[in-house]
């Protein structure tokens, strides 16, 4: 999974400041995928108190663009780099509140955060829900609401921007559309196949059905169970190799990740203390095993006998699920699309640069 927090952009690189700009925001319960007027940006989807430092101690300084302020006035750091520096609790993710919730918010502003240090001022935002979130009218409604903003207008540290529209779709759609723009993926698309999409989420898995280039909107749905789970269930395991009961799974992700590793005390030569690496790769196996299980039945109940149909899988969770995929369709086509943790977002600005020409806009790259 890609931890990059990219550099902000410059204002000149986009054209002039009344250009309306154009985000695809994918705001996960793992990552933070954007695409703002072409480029990528990605985050981690974790929030921790932003520590003000001793005085007379130098104290690390987040990346501007990451710094958030919530509604009860205390500052807060999205992305992994504040997990890693932190001695508090990251913020917890709400399920099945999401877009509702406090952590859903502030990941939002940093999002708002990167649009504005752009030097763009006007934009157009397109977004995307779980399936079964977007079914809900009204929590669509309230995720339009939040976007546009009051007044359609947002105030950040790079200065206020102006949303002057909004879409909400169904997330793994975004993910459709950038199949489609895929010289190798279209190709086998419009051949006619009657296929599946399979978005792996950090909480869900996500499916959409489609014969050719026409999507089944009837019958696209996901089920609560995701990457999450598997680090859950790893991080019982590393638990015990590393005789340490309360690490947080967010350790056994960045583990995971290889970003930072776990660490265990063994006997060495001599009867000498050592500390030794500890791996994640038998603990994540096992949990794949331990999960997958539920995610194979719900597809099952769903879509009935999966035997000859093209499966894409997409979303941040693609690569991790990708052997067990494999190895239970074995009679199914089995792809998994480049990029795959950005294909939704990716697709979602596709989507708001239609929206942008249609209503007249210019926009920039």
């Amino acid at each position: 999974m890609n931890t990059t927090t990219y550099p902000v952009n410059q204002a000149q690189q986009f054209g002039t400041s009344d250009t309306v700009a154009v985000a695809g925001a994918n705001l996960g319960f793992g990552f933070c995928k954007l695409v703002l007027d072409g480029r990528d940006h990605t985050f981690m989807s974790a929030l921790t108190p932003v520590n003000p430092g001793v005085e007379g101690l130098a104290s690390r300084k987040p990346l501007r663009e990451n710094v958030v302020m919530g509604d009860d006035g205390k500052l807060y750091e999205a992305g992994v780099d504040g997990v890693l520096a932190a001695t508090e609790e990251p913020l917890k993710v709400l399920s099945r509140d999401w877009a509702r919730s406090k952590h859903y918010k502030l990941l939002m502003g940093a999002a708002l955060n990167r649009m504005a240090a752009t030097g763009k001022r006007r934009w157009i935002v397109v977004t995307g829900l779980a399936a079964d979130h977007f079914k809900d009218a009204e929590y669509r409604a309230d995720v339009l609401k939040l976007w546009k903003g009051l007044h359609g207008k947002h105030v950040t540290p790079f200065g206020d921007i102006e949303i002057v529209e909004v879409q909400v779709i169904p997330e793994t759609a975004g993910g459709f559309l950038t199949l489609l723009n895929d010289k190798y993926l279209n190709g086998l698309i419009r051949a006619g196949s009657n296929g599946v999409i399979l978005d792996f989420g950090r909480m869900t898995v996500n499916w959409l059905p489609f014969r050719g280039e026409q999507t089944d909107g009837n019958r696209f749905s996901s089920v609560d169970v995701g990457v999450s789970n598997v680090i859950s269930e790893a991080t019982k395991l590393v638990r015990l190799d590393a005789r340490q009961p309360n690490l947080h799974p967010l350790d056994v992700e960045a583990a995971m990740m290889g970003l930072r590793p776990i660490h265990k005390i063994v006997e060495g030569i001599g009867g000498k203390k050592e500390m030794r690496a500890v791996s994640t790769d038998i603990p994540v196996s096992k949990a794949l095993i331990e999960v997958w299980p539920r995610i194979e039945q719900a597809i099952s109940n769903a879509l009935g006998d999966m035997r000859g149909k093209l499966l894409i899988g997409i979303g941040g969770g693609a690569q991790l699920f990708e052997p067990m995929l494999r190895e239970t369709y074995k009679q199914s086509t089995v792809e998994i699309a480049p990029h795959a943790q950005m294909a939704n977002a990716q697709g979602m600005y596709s989507l708001g640069r239609q929206l942008a020409i249609a209503k007249g806009y210019g926009v920039g790259a």
